[in-house]
């Protein structure tokens, strides 16, 4: 029926809609710092995060692809280099978190960082996806490393941990990490 072919297509036109040159999803924003050494390098509404350290940074999620410079320059806007980001982790493995994993793999020299359960959707390009499948292909990029329930990167003074948090992916990862409550005094 016409409202079935509606309701399948709502999600494929909302994500173009928010993924074109001018959408809120490639919206560039002033990067900021958000806690400690937390800042946000993210777009209008797609995040990415960036957690630095002495002996370098780690970048949380890309985004679509388009994304890959504006994160880039937001980095550099904040005073770090982008040849410090050491590594890249991913929250989930759908295009509009991880599209630009692979450009910013190559602008940083970053380890690529996933779950067992997304590796494949980032190996693939999206193509291994039981959600989208060839609908929302992006860049493959390899994993240089996948993470367990527990498991931590380290770098410096800063341990993120990864927490297994299945459902939207197969492998969603929530990573998690200390921060002190900064109290302006």
């Amino acid at each position: 029926t016409v409202a079935a072919a509606i309701v399948v297509l709502a999600p494929a036109s909302f994500a173009m809609q928010n993924a074109s040159a001018d959408g809120p999803w490639t919206k560039a924003i002033e990067p900021s710092r958000i806690i400690q050494n937390v800042y946000y390098v993210g777009t209008e509404d797609l995040a990415s995060y960036l957690v630095t350290s002495s002996q370098g940074h780690v970048l949380i999620d890309s985004g679509v692809a388009a994304n890959a410079a504006t994160i880039a320059a937001g980095i550099q806007k904040l005073g770090f280099k982008l040849e410090d980001v050491k590594y890249l982790l991913t929250t989930q493995a759908h295009f509009d978190h991880v599209a630009a994993h692979a450009e910013l793999q190559k602008r940083t020299g970053a380890q690529v960082v996933a779950s067992d359960g997304d590796a494949p959707l980032l190996e693939t390009g999206g193509k291994a996806d039981y959600h989208f499948g060839a609908d929302y292909n992006f860049a493959a990029v390899k994993v240089d490393r996948r993470v367990k329930q527990g498991d931590t990167i380290s770098i410096g003074d800063r341990a993120i941990t990864a927490h297994m948090t299945p459902g939207h992916t197969q492998g969603t990862t929530t990573w998690v990490m200390p921060v002190k409550q900064e109290t302006g005094e």
